[in-house]
């Protein structure tokens, strides 16, 4: 396969994750000197003249992996599985055709091995590979080390899966031991108003709304734990994020975002079992609020031109169809 002289990556139009891995994965092959251009679903027929060029790499993600039959040294990506109870069984059985036709007309890249093996033990999907997120350039800028650590944090989809009502019993006992904490749930969804039942009028509970990556990452500085309960996380973006800026992490013992950074289980990630004991989740809150050390974790290979080295060598190797 020739070296890549463009890579197209779609994405453009997206929203959350998948424009952030987008965004990032250009950034990276620019700097590995490579041409990228992020482009939207509806913007894939403009670049139809590169569909059948194999010097160019066409990363493909959500609906657009079903361009894939039409275009060669193509790579399509899982960014996870889907959950009827999440997506609805029509956007499930769509999902499941999309990387059907990923498996068969490209390399399906999975971006963690949790994700990899379900795909294939459930749903008979097989990847070529594995590679993990790339991490927003800011949350590479600042020292991870903070003077002050008062906040107790999620970020993400406002959204059942998440689980975040399960938590929140166990995050605010914890207010009422820690007089010093507050609790900062950022991000939008269909859970706002329970949520915001569960928490009642307290003072030291805030809902921002979506926040953009450079304030998420200003908060991440001041804030001593970051939690979320999805069991069936693809890899947890924002679990890497927390990481980068000192955070310890609650999370559930499932999902790829134990594929993160192994080493510190028991240091700065504390697990909870599926059975959401809330006990156990307390115990959890009680340990990563104890922390005095926000130092962060070596997490170079999540930078993004590492990342779009690792899709540049799947590209070079042997096509899994003629």
């Amino acid at each position: 396969m020739p070296h890549s002289k463009l890579v197209l990556i779609s994405g453009g139009r997206e929203v959350g994750g998948v424009q952030a891995f987008a965004s990032g994965l250009s950034q990276g092959f620019e700097r590995l000197n490579i041409a990228a251009r992020v482009v939207s679903n509806s913007g894939w027929w403009a670049q139809r003249k590169y569909w059948r060029d194999p010097t160019v790499l066409k990363i493909l993600s959500t609906t657009s992996v079903f361009l894939a039959p039409f275009m060669c040294n193509t790579i399509c990506v899982a960014h996870g599985f889907p959950r009827i109870d999440g997506q609805g069984l029509t956007k499930t059985l769509g999902v499941l055709a999309s990387l059907k036709v990923a498996e068969r007309w490209s390399k399906l890249v999975a971006v963690s091995h949790y994700v990899s093996t379900h795909l294939g033990a459930v749903f008979g999907i097989r990847c070529s590979g594995v590679v993990h997120n790339p991490l927003s350039d800011a949350f590479y800028l600042q020292s991870a080390e903070s003077a002050e650590r008062s906040l107790i944090t999620y970020v993400g989809r406002l959204h059942s899966v998440k689980n975040i009502d399960r938590l929140l019993p166990a995050a605010l006992e914890l207010l009422d031991e820690d007089p010093s904490l507050t609790l900062m749930l950022v991000g939008d969804g269909p859970e706002l108003p329970h949520l915001k039942h569960i928490c009642g009028a307290s003072a030291r509970v805030k809902f921002t709304g979506s926040l953009t990556a450079l304030e998420v990452q200003a908060l991440l500085t001041r804030t001593r734990v970051f939690f979320s309960g999805c069991e069936t996380e693809a890899l947890g973006i924002a679990y890497l994020e927390a990481l980068s800026q000192g955070c310890a992490v609650v999370m559930p013992l499932s999902g790829g975002g134990l594929e993160l950074s192994p080493n510190e289980v028991g240091q700065s990630i504390f697990t909870f079992p599926l059975s959401f004991d809330k006990e156990q989740i307390l115990r959890c809150f009680r340990l990563a609020n104890k922390r005095t050390e926000y130092g962060a974790p070596n997490l170079d290979r999540f930078r993004a031109e590492q990342v779009a080295r690792q899709y540049l060598e799947l590209s070079q190797k042997s096509p899994r169809h003629p």
